[in-house]
């Protein structure tokens, strides 16, 4: 008992110190398009709609409806999570993703517990570097890692959790779409174990149907949600949030099987060794692998070095990651009772190391929100709120009503430019902004257009950043756009 109390006690420090430490590097803004259209969204949705032409608010990658509106291509669940930080003020918003790891951490310490492992290999989950990094940002990777490590602690405790096992495994695909497949296993597993024991247990009482239970509210939620936003119930914007072949299996899959085999020494291949519900877990695992290794990501974007594809490139196994974390924890604890000095130097080794990593990352990653901070800041300061500005995809996840309201629209996509139609805004002062980031395509076209608006407006440049990404900020003749609205 009083070993189970130093362990909780020694356990509550090392998340307080990641808190410490977090809260030292507290991100000043968000880092990519993904997660400013998760915040625009949670203002959007703030204001009783789901539509951002609707609330007036422009949603970055968002996609018109068959009933004519402008919705968001990504799942609403990580937005509607951040609609009451958003009351606290916007730079709270950082709040959610650190809540919910820490929740995941207490929550594996127990899944441990279960197998009977030493809750010390909770901080493996703890230090995972593609969930450090990604509680640092607001994107759908850390809920739905979290929530499914919820659902399968529920299921692991069996009897009177089977309930909010399903309940949770029905909530994830509100996250992300492709996070109903984790439960698909498990309806499967537990409806032939009804069926099995039909005669000894009746089916109202079985597994299967209390998870089922649980389960539908959250997936019932998401086919209304597909219905008002896409038309139908089982339309979902999956084909427009990437591509998905056949032909990027191999690379993808050998991709992944590396890199969880090297962020961890050998994690990969211990879900071979795990004992309890090891072909339901490794079932839940091959199918979300072979999914997202079918997925574009890693064949057209690959990291700028291995280290970095290593981290990033795995934010989409995120939710599978606590099982791989489970079967490696369950193999050092095995190998402990055998060789409890190597075992133990080993452990701590790897704490140590990625305890290192992780700062020297998240210093890394805290320089480029520093950047993106100067970016947000220029471009507000030199414009006000009855601003119109032109500008490109990258350059429209700079706006944000919490910041003030610019009337923005996009002049280019791919090879396109795209026309303006300037009675639809209300404003008094015309810029052009460009952002062209290094490793996007298309960034000859966003100049070639640029060139001719400035050239067709007068434009002259009010701010430019050198860099990658370059940014640069041009005021247009005002004259020359009431002339052609006049026209």
């Amino acid at each position: 008992m009083l070993i189970e109390k130093k362990h909780k006690f020694g356990l509550i420090i090392c998340g307080l110190i990641f808190a410490v430490f977090w809260f030292i590097f507290y991100p000043p803004i968000y880092a990519i398009h993904d997660e400013a259209g998760y915040l625009a969204q949670a203002y959007v949705m703030r204001g009783g709609t789901i539509f951002g032409d609707v609330a007036g608010i422009p949603v970055v990658s968002s996609i018109k409806t068959p009933s004519d509106h402008l919705i968001t291509k990504y799942a609403i669940g990580t937005s509607f999570l951040l609609i009451p930080f958003t009351f606290l003020g916007w730079k709270c918003i950082f709040l959610l993703p650190l809540i919910i790891h820490l929740i995941g951490f207490f929550v594996f310490i127990k899944i441990l517990r279960i197998y009977s492992i030493s809750p010390y290999f909770s901080l493996l989950y703890l230090l995972y570097p593609t969930s450090v990094l990604y509680s640092r940002t607001i994107m759908a990777d850390i809920p739905s890692a979290v929530f499914f490590t919820i659902a399968l602690y529920f299921f692991l405790r069996r009897k009177n959790y089977y309930f909010l096992c399903g309940f949770f495994l029905g909530i994830i695909s509100l996250f992300r779409y492709s996070s109903i497949l984790l439960a698909l296993p498990i309806l499967i597993f537990t409806f032939a174990e009804a069926i099995r024991s039909i005669k000894r247990v009746s089916f109202f009482r079985s597994s299967f149907f209390k998870i089922l239970l649980g389960f539908l509210p959250g997936f019932l939620l998401l086919l209304f949600y597909n219905k008002i936003a896409f038309g139908g119930f089982l339309k979902t914007p999956l084909g427009v949030t990437g591509t998905f072949s056949a032909k990027f299996l191999p690379h993808n899959l050998l991709f992944y099987v590396i890199s969880l085999s090297l962020i961890y020494p050998f994690m990969f291949f211990t879900l071979f060794f795990l004992k309890k519900f090891r072909y339901l877990l490794f079932f839940i695992v091959l199918l979300f692998i072979l999914f997202y290794s079918s997925y574009y990501y890693f064949t057209v974007a690959p990291g700028k070095n291995l280290v970095k594809t290593f981290i990033v490139g795995t934010r989409f196994l995120l939710p599978v990651v606590p099982i791989f974390l489970l079967s490696y924890a369950d193999v050092l604890e095995r190998l402990k009772r055998k060789c409890v000095v190597p075992v133990t130097v080993f452990f701590w080794f790897i704490v140590v190391v990625f305890i290192i990593l992780n700062i020297g990352m998240i210093y890394q990653h805290q320089g480029f929100l520093n950047e993106q901070e100067r970016y947000k800041n220029t471009i507000y300061e030199n414009t006000n709120t009855k601003s119109l500005i032109l500008t490109n995809y990258d350059g429209m996840e700079f706006f944000q009503p919490a910041w003030g309201k610019r009337e923005v629209a996009m002049f280019v996509y791919w090879k396109n430019r795209i026309p303006i139609d300037f009675e639809k805004y209300d404003f008094d002062k015309f810029f052009l902004l460009t952002v062209i980031r290094s490793d996007k395509e298309g960034n000859e076209y966003v100049k070639k257009y640029a060139d001719e608006i400035v050239a067709e407006y007068s434009g002259e440049t009010v701010a430019e950043i050198k860099g990658d990404p370059e940014l640069r900020l041009w005021k247009l003749h005002y004259e020359s756009v009431k002339d052609s609205v006049t026209e």
